[in-house]
């Protein structure tokens, strides 16, 4: 045990708790100082806002978007401008040089050597012309999760394949559906990982080929009885994922149910602690894709089963129709098509245990 020091109770010892808190206490202060320290030193090497910008980029493998912007102090809303701008430009210098210059490719007449330096601009302009894209995607495990720092699921290694197939350098980064459909339409983002047609969504993006067929339900703790229809959760309190094609199922079956509460929570693991914990009531549910909430509630130590089966709905990825042109989306289409009618598709889903879209 440790004791006060002279003049601050004398021979009166330090529980357990207050060492703990003193401990804690001197972390913190040497965290702050350290990230002092951190932004003092970014500030004195890179004092441009476009290379911290590009330290963002280069960090999302450790850290969200969010927590880097705010680590090195610049603004998240001033980040994805950044990146908006570069992705509008019209062409780079190169391009111009070369657009002038292209014919003479063809002249006989024209120095070998000239023709050389040409067909090297030709190759130039192309590699420093290529477009990267930025997906997010949110917590839906087996298809798109996170687990110690790395990102897995079926869906995610689907796009790497294809993003690796075309020579696209495409990061990924998670996000909340509600924020991700908000940087989607804003053109923020290029696209968005496993979702099901909405309508709403219509407006500002346009559906891959349908990669992942998932089933939905309503779920209960272990041992509960078995539903045959929706009449059948009538007074029951539905748990479902805010902004989600899940929360408008429940939405839209409420015309066959005579009383349903919904409560709309943040996210997947939200819904399944609550249930657990008795907060929606006896009569108390979640809704959404049953093979998510199942490996959710595994990893959580929680017994839950379907009580009765509804919509089965394929999975796609949404792109951005305000950042993504027509040309990269027919040719990221394409690819997606190829490995569906490949198998490889299936070979990618088959370790998650998921079914690839017919």
């Amino acid at each position: 045990m440790l004791r006060f020091p002279n003049g601050a109770g004398i021979g009166q010892l330090l529980t357990a708790e207050q060492q703990r808190i003193r401990q804690l206490e001197a972390e913190v202060s040497q965290l702050k100082s350290d990230n002092a320290l951190l932004k003092k030193s970014i500030g004195l090497l890179c004092p441009r806002t476009k290379m911290t910008y590009a330290l963002v980029d280069q960090w999302q493998q450790k850290a969200s978007i969010m927590q880097a912007c705010r680590l090195l102090g610049v603004s998240r809303s001033g980040y994805f401008a950044s990146k908006q701008r570069a992705k509008t430009a019209s062409m780079c210098k190169v391009d111009v040089h070369l657009k002038a210059a292209y014919p003479l490719l063809m002249e006989p007449k024209e120095e070998p050597r000239v023709r050389v330096l040409l067909i090297i601009l030709t190759f130039f302009s192309v590699s420093v012309s290529a477009k990267d894209l930025f997906f997010m995607w949110q917590e839906l495990p087996p298809i798109t999760w996170e687990e110690n720092n790395v990102v897995r699921g079926g869906m995610y290694d689907i796009m790497v394949a294809a993003c690796q197939k075309q020579n696209i350098k495409c990061r990924f980064n998670m996000a909340p559906v509600v924020r991700g459909m908000r940087e989607l339409e804003l053109g923020h983002i290029d696209g968005f990982l496993a979702l099901a047609p909405n309508k709403d969504r219509e407006a500002f993006s346009v559906l891959s080929p349908a990669l992942i067929t998932v089933q939905f339900g309503y779920l209960r703790l272990k041992g509960a009885t078995k539903m045959t229809n929706l009449s059948n959760l009538s007074g029951y309190e539905i748990g479902v994922v805010r902004g989600s094609t899940s929360l408008k199922m429940v939405q839209n079956h409420t015309s066959a149910i005579e009383k349903l509460t919904i409560d709309e929570e943040t996210d997947i693991v939200t819904t399944l602690k609550k249930l657990a914990a008795g907060r929606y009531g006896e009569k108390g549910a979640i809704f959404g894709v049953i093979s998510t909430l199942e490996f959710e509630a595994k990893k959580l130590g929680i017994e839950v089963e379907p009580i009765l089966t509804t919509d089965v709905l394929q999975l796609s990825n949404l792109f951005s129709k305000k950042s993504v042109d027509s040309e990269t989306l027919t040719r990221f289409f394409k690819t997606l098509e190829e490995m569906k009618q490949s198998g490889e598709v299936a070979n990618i889903l088959k370790p998650y245990a998921l079914t690839a879209s017919p």
